[in-house]
């Protein structure tokens, strides 16, 4: 197995993307469509105009990001691997990944044997790969915050406070 780490991701998802991903489904794509945000303010600099129209499909925030973005990234996923093991897409064969595939947010577990065709197909889409978080290569994975290696969690205890007795800080 590979996982897959995105950078930006939910910043990349745009909203032709998610027009093609929702488009046998207008009432969803509409609902979808007018709860996004399309304009920011910005006082941050003044060498951008104080109000920004947006690209993006959808802000950090908003409930609709998440569940879009593991939806777009499970269908890329399921594309990719079918393709790769040139597969037609049936619902037997979408089952058939069932165990194979994992998918919250922009991380991501695919089969190893598919991760090129994956990438390829995520950089097409305007999707950055982040290889300092992605894995495929000997036994250790990171995913969801998580360190595994061969299998077993190896995730390491930070100390991030000195103990000062009450139970928040003993935990």
């Amino acid at each position: 197995m590979a996982t897959i780490d995105l950078s930006e991701a939910s910043d990349r998802v745009s909203c032709h993307l998610v027009g093609q991903m929702f488009r046998r489904n207008p009432n969803l794509l509409l609902a979808l469509q007018a709860s996004r945000t399309r304009r920011i303010s910005q006082k941050l600099t003044s060498m951008l105009p104080p109000e920004l129209e947006l690209n993006k499909f959808s802000t950090m925030g908003s409930a609709c990001t998440f569940p879009v973005e593991s939806l777009t990234f499970l269908a890329i996923a399921i594309a990719s691997v079918l393709t790769h093991r040139k597969q037609y897409v049936t619902a037997k064969t979408v089952e058939s990944l069932m165990g194979e595939l994992a998918v919250f947010g922009d991380d991501i577990v695919i089969p190893a044997d598919s991760r090129l065709l994956f990438t390829e197909a995520l950089e097409v889409l305007d999707f950055k790969v982040n290889t300092n978080k992605s894995f495929w290569i000997g036994g250790f994975r990171e995913s969801c915050g998580v360190d595994a290696y061969e299998g077993v969690d190896v995730t390491p205890v930070y100390w991030r406070q000195l103990c000062d007795g009450k139970p928040a800080s003993i935990a």
